[in-house]
């Protein structure tokens, strides 16, 4: 792998020396006079630019010959994907931008975002559609969104989790799977009636067979071992992407009305139903002492110390104070892009990997080690089965037929897409702008997404059974969980999330660790 890194190493070189390159806004293209123009801005991160870029195409031909102003046919996108946040809206060039951990509601504050309450509420006929973008956003969620003043000013990007993946083929070719009743199966195939019910408690779901509780998890890094399994591989050269892994377990334990404590701060939010927060308070014959209390705006703080967090610390103090369950190839020097190629080779080079910390977005910024590992390893790479892993559910034990609970995701990263109000006295800019959005909200729009960049768009859609199928076997199993799973997407309406919320999402590189 020695060579395969130093080569990575050179390009990833070259893209710091490119992203520095275009820190500052870059030179306009000389445009056609004969048509409008816009501008805008895309973070070229794990989800990339090639879906942006798709539709930049497609705009352009939908409204070839449509005047959005006087003496001009047809209309020219420029695209600017780079990994630069727009910090400067008032001087930007840029009408649309899409980004992740924006202070939306400092923005809003200061009058840099346009008002879209009509795109978020016009019925998106002209796209051949009869739904409104406001029929897809959660209702519990559009008050968030309105928080502020009552407007929309921005709207839900990427959906993205954070966690660990599992590779199925090495969990089944090292038999680590949950037998019901406890133990390890012999494999699959005539013994899949075996499997434990997982998670979630039931026979024959996604989950079959993976660790139910804190206690399985643990076990299941031992039988690792003994197998010769290396438990985990993640990023050493960024610190914080061990809190993917913290924030996965925080969430599955908790459950997502307990997790939503964390910025609604309030147990009645949900009607008829009190969700009473779990929190440690200490330590006793080396168990967590636990107290249930009802969360309020007065001892929100209280929520700094659940359970879940507790245990997803628990398991990555076992990592690394066991020596036997750590990579070796974790280090002070190892990307993110390194550690993915590193998980992608393991199996295929003997030395196998079982799991792997990062977001959900890793598959599709993985595309170029995908690519090598498939010519290198042209058979084996065709056998590759990487899959999203629901984690436990419970402390200790397994969990039993019919007495699980649904998986909690958290979209994490704050990702979302905003009209820059600098544009404000320019009608057909407003126009263009407003139109290029609402093209991108229809269910076709947030389908194709999906199938470009195996990532969710934050809204509510459903993709078709064939292309639920046409999916890679990671992307299948995300989007699987996305439709089976609870989703927490930290917004909230409450003071302290509308003045902090920054502080408050689940981002592994946020404060609420």
């Amino acid at each position: 792998m020695k060579k395969r890194l130093v080569t990575l190493m050179s390009l990833v070189m070259c893209g710091i020396m490119l992203v520095g390159m275009t820190a500052c806004t870059p030179k306009k293209p000389k445009e056609d006079p004969t048509k409008s123009h816009l501008y805008i801005h895309n973070y070229d991160g794990g989800v990339g630019s090639a879906w942006l870029k798709d539709k930049e195409i497609e705009f352009e031909e939908f409204y070839k010959d449509y005047s959005f102003e006087e003496g001009k046919t047809g209309v020219d996108i420029h695209v600017t994907a780079d990994k630069n946040s727009v910090t400067d809206l008032k001087s930007s060039q840029y009408s649309i931008i899409y980004n992740e951990s924006m202070p939306v509601n400092d923005y809003i504050q200061q009058g840099l975002l346009l008002n879209i309450n009509d795109v978020v509420n016009t019925p998106l006929t002209e796209f051949g559609e009869n739904k409104k973008i406001i029929d897809k956003i959660p209702e519990e969620e559009q008050d968030a969104y309105t928080a502020k003043d009552g407007n929309f000013y921005y709207l839900p990007h990427y959906e993205t989790y954070y966690g660990v993946t599992y590779d199925r083929k090495v969990f089944e070719d090292f038999n680590l799977l949950f037998k019901q009743g406890g133990g390890w199966t012999n494999g699959l195939g005539s013994n899949k009636a075996l499997l434990s019910v997982g998670p979630d408690g039931i026979k024959g779901s996604y989950d079959d067979g993976l660790p139910s509780s804190i206690e399985e998890f643990e076990d299941l890094m031992d039988r690792m071992v003994l197998v010769g399994v290396v438990p985990f591989i993640w990023s050493g050269m960024y610190t914080q992407y061990i809190n993917a892994l913290v924030a996965g377990v925080w969430a599955s334990y908790a459950g997502a009305d307990q997790l939503m404590l964390n910025v609604n701060f309030d147990s009645s939010a949900i009607e008829g139903k009190t969700v009473y927060n779990e929190s440690v308070t200490g330590i006793e014959n080396g168990e967590p002492i636990i107290r249930k209390d009802e969360i309020n705006l007065q001892n929100g703080y209280l929520t700094s110390w659940q359970a879940g967090k507790y245990y997803g610390f628990q398991i990555v103090n076992k990592i690394m104070s066991d020596n036997r369950n750590y990579s070796d190839l974790i280090t002070g020097t190892l990307t993110h892009l390194e550690a993915q190629q590193e998980f992608i080779y393991s199996d295929l080079e003997n030395r196998p990997v079982g799991m792997f910390i990062d977001g959900s977005y890793w598959y599709n910024e993985a595309k170029a080690a995908f690519a090598r590992s498939e010519v290198d390893y042209p058979q084996a790479a065709k056998e590759r089965n990487f899959q999203w892993m629901p984690l436990p559910t419970q402390a200790k034990g397994q969990v039993a037929e019919g007495g699980g609970r649904k998986n909690t995701l958290v979209s994490s990263l704050q990702s979302y897409c905003l009209i820059n109000s600098n544009i404000k006295n320019d009608p057909a800019k407003v126009e263009i702008a407003k139109k290029f959005v609402m093209f991108n909200y229809t269910d076709k729009a947030l389908q194709e997404f999906t199938l470009s960049t195996n990532v969710k768009k934050g809204v509510d859609y459903a993709l078709t059974s064939d292309q639920a199928n046409s999916l890679n076997c990671f992307a299948k199993s995300v989007y699987i969980m996305s439709q089976e799973c609870d989703i927490v997407r930290p917004v909230a309406d409450n003071p302290i999330f509308v003045n902090a919320g920054q502080k408050l999402r689940f981002a592994a590189d946020s404060d609420i660790y």
